[in-house]
């Protein structure tokens, strides 16, 4: 069975993708993804609980299209089951994808800068990478859309945003954190990258910048 294999594989590698944080459920039709009891009942646990899952979904996804398969993946199904995250179910691809061909990363681009990378594949999730001019302490501090530095011996650091700060978002920052560990298959230049999402909920809170609709602080991004 592909959803089996493919969420057995995922689950085999507890450090990547935290597995003490969800648990899945296989039917003859479908897999149903949730998260664990304990991380129900403190806001900030559930929306590390969720980034997770995201990840999780992320990576189910690209192990089928690799198989030649489509998931559909209906998330939050029931409003009344705050446990489900998600139900997954595949699909038979009508063309099957060549052996090697990037899937999750199509816009891997090795001419690309990888600032402007990060920031076309954030925007695909709808999320915003924002550039940040003083060390990652959030009070107060100043965002602003410039261009990252060209010089190598340099730290680039960026701010992941989105436009709220709810359970929807959290999972799409789960989706663009497993494009990252997909793109570094793809570009040594990513290799480095760090991603640190453990924010508490006042350093996440409103930029009150006109100039964006994605003003909620979601990680901080270095390389």
């Amino acid at each position: 069975m592909i959803l089996q294999h493919i969420i057995e594989t995922i689950y085999s590698k507890a450090d990547r993708y935290a597995t003490q944080y969800w648990s899945y459920r296989l039917t003859d039709n479908w897999l149903e993804l949730t998260v664990n009891p304990k991380y129900l009942t403190d806001d900030e646990l559930n929306r590390v609980a969720l980034i997770h899952c995201g990840k999780v979904l992320k990576a189910m996804d690209c192990e089928a299209l690799d198989k030649g398969y489509m998931l559909h993946i209906q998330t939050f199904p029931e409003i009344n089951k705050s446990r489900l995250v998600a139900i997954i179910r595949k699909l038979k691809m009508k063309t099957e994808c060549r052996p090697g061909e990037n899937i999750c990363c199509p816009d891997s681009d090795p001419d690309l800068p990888l600032v402007t990378l990060l920031k076309n594949s954030a925007a695909g999730f709808n999320l915003e990478l924002l550039n940040v001019h003083n060390e990652p302490v959030f009070n107060n501090q100043y965002v602003e859309t410039l261009p990252a530095s060209e010089n190598q011996n340099e730290i680039n650091c960026l701010t992941l945003c989105s436009f709220s700060d709810n359970p929807f978002i959290w999972l799409k920052i789960g989706y663009w954190l497993e494009y990252l560990e997909q793109l570094k298959k793809h570009r040594s230049d990513s290799k480095d990258i760090q991603v640190d999402f453990a924010l508490p909920k006042q350093d996440r809170a409103h930029l009150e910048d006109p100039q964006h609709d994605h003003n909620y602080r979601q990680a901080v991004v270095q390389f």
